[in-house]
């Protein structure tokens, strides 16, 4: 059963916006960042808009334009972040690898295009479920140890880089 019996180095760690080792405005969704978390073996939460038909990584605007094929790039969770990414993304779904894609605004959890639940922080985890910034909860010095003790299947912290 997916989540049961879990060990840290089983749960799918996911680098929010790219980072790792705590929070960094400078290099959050920064394309040349996310690629150099993906070589770690990370998985990637990414922040995608899309304005006058061009792509772009950014948390609360579009910044770094992107490509289309940047898009399947293995391990990525893309975060839509406005209705016209929303609708890109559905109508990209026909045209190879199936993108793993959510958007939410304000919701305690949504299901991801891949069938996890992308659960919010402080938000009850269960099997299939990502459990996004728990260190807003758990004091990062305690969060391996929190892990090892959720149902969930993966977790998505800017502090992934504790869990290798």
């Amino acid at each position: 059963m997916p989540g049961a019996g879990h060990q840290k180095f089983l749960m799918m760690l996911i680098a929010h916006r790219g980072l790792h080792q705590g929070p960094n405005a400078y290099l959050e969704n920064r394309p040349s960042h996310i690629q150099d978390t993906l070589n770690l073996g990370l998985e990637v939460e990414i922040d995608l808009h899309v304005k006058d038909d061009q792509l772009y990584l950014g948390h609360d605007y579009p910044q770094y334009p992107i490509s289309d094929d940047f898009l399947h790039t293995p391990r990525l969770w893309i975060h839509a972040k406005n209705i016209q990414a929303c609708n890109y993304l559905t109508h990209m779904q026909g045209r190879g690898p199936k993108l793993n894609y959510f958007w939410h605004e304000g919701d305690s959890r949504v299901l991801t295009s891949w069938g996890y639940w992308w659960t919010q922080p402080g938000c009850g985890v269960a099997d299939w479920s990502i459990a996004v910034m728990p260190e807003t909860h758990v004091s990062v010095d305690k969060l391996v140890d929190w892990a090892k003790h959720q149902p969930c299947v993966g977790i998505c912290s800017d502090y992934v880089g504790l869990f290798k």
